[in-house]
């Protein structure tokens, strides 16, 4: 992950990498910078969730119950939801949105196949004029201003 030289700062050198998240520069969390790239995960455990992409799994989160579906040989997941091609779009803009980095237009269109200059084209103009987004060295980011108020911004782009 590539951070903005413009990340806010705070005290001992400790910078804002995402909307509620600060790290010194290169210890990042990287479980949390898979999760906003919107990369598969697997989860291990009892009510431990899962995403391969478009399949979202939730293990059951009664221990008993995951223990005993493991040692039967049986499927641990309790609950499995399928996502829209759309979904995972809108998803992984809005994801890539609570970074200080905000949306990589090149690596979008090549995870997504979708331009998010021209998918969000209305959101995008909307909240430049207001003052809450930049576009600026092929990235659509928030602005410090949009912060306090970021899932004002990103509720425009969770769907179409």
């Amino acid at each position: 992950l590539q951070m903005r030289e413009s990340c806010h700062s705070g005290h001992e050198g400790f910078a804002q990498y995402e909307i509620s998240n600060f790290a010194k520069p290169g210890y990042e969390c990287l479980h949390n910078v898979g999760y906003w790239q919107n990369r598969p995960y697997i989860g291990l455990g009892p009510a431990a969730a899962s995403s391969t992409g478009n399949c979202r799994n939730r293990n059951f989160s009664d221990i008993l119950t995951y223990v005993n579906a493991i040692e039967s040989g049986q499927s641990c997941v309790e609950e499995s939801v399928s996502i829209s091609e759309m979904e995972r779009i809108c998803e992984t803009a809005v994801l890539n949105l609570r970074t200080r980095y905000g949306i990589d237009i090149n690596e979008f269109m090549q995870f997504t196949g979708q331009d998010p200059c021209e998918l969000f084209a209305e959101p995008v103009r909307i909240h430049c004029e207001q003052g809450l987004l930049n576009i600026e060295e092929n990235r659509i980011f928030l602005t410090a201003k949009a912060l306090p108020i970021a899932d004002y911004v990103l509720c425009d782009f969770a769907s179409l």
